[in-house]
């Protein structure tokens, strides 16, 4: 999976969202169920691992001039959930890259009806790329 959102951010600005909010990907996932590892190997750059039912999930953010990618690997297991998903993070990927009058609140993620209803959550993978 592969989403690109667009941003009037600087890249300092866009990793320092990245950064406060990273803790927030886990809320995606129903307690107990995902383990969520972050990583940063370059500013530019955050690698993100969720552990789901016994299967890795890894993904990825790049930070670019003018936008964010966000890449996700999902497993054949969790296809179908590809376009909510995807739906989930330009929603909420769209809120933490606002512009600074229309800040992110921090408030939290929440998943899209759809997933809300599914027993797994692989919603916020905000993994804000490479813009």
């Amino acid at each position: 999976m592969r989403v690109t959102l667009p941003h009037n951010l600087s890249k300092e600005e866009v990793r320092r969202r990245m950064h406060k909010h990273a803790d927030e990907i886990g809320g995606f996932f129903p307690a107990g169920l995902a383990k969520v590892t972050t990583g940063w190997p370059n500013e530019d750059r955050m690698n993100i691992t969720a552990e789901v039912m016994g299967q890795s999930i890894p993904g990825g953010v790049e930070i670019r001039d003018a936008d964010v990618v966000i890449e996700m690997d999902l497993p054949l297991l969790f296809a179908v959930m590809k376009g909510p998903l995807e739906a989930a993070v330009k929603k909420e990927g769209g809120r933490l890259l606002a512009p600074c009058h229309a800040p992110y609140n921090g408030a939290g993620f929440s998943a899209p009806w759809p997933l809300a209803q599914l027993p797994i959550q692989i919603v916020c993978v905000i993994n804000i790329g490479h813009q």
